[in-house]
């Protein structure tokens, strides 16, 4: 029996990020998305952790995730360089 394999993905909303999230909804138990990171497409962020549940998402601007944050309650948000870092 296989481990599920806890994946973080950096640039979620760019093409590889949703190619790789594609891989992932396509093979549930093989994977748990647990952190996402995008630069400034919020809106498609929420989405994808609304759809991941993911228990950490970084966004590039602070704006941003003061947006974020209300629309995933729960789940921590962080920003900039040092929120990529993190994720």
């Amino acid at each position: 029996m296989a481990r599920v394999k806890r994946v973080a993905i950096l640039g979620s909303t760019g093409s590889i990020g949703r190619s790789t999230l594609e891989i992932v909804k396509a093979r549930p138990a093989d994977f748990q998305v647990v952190a996402l990171a995008a630069g400034k497409n919020a809106a498609l962020l929420v989405e994808q952790a609304k759809a991941f549940r993911p228990s950490l998402v970084s966004v590039s601007r602070i704006e941003d995730a003061a947006q974020v944050q209300a629309a995933l309650p729960g789940v921590e948000v962080v920003y900039g360089g040092a929120g990529a870092c993190e994720v």
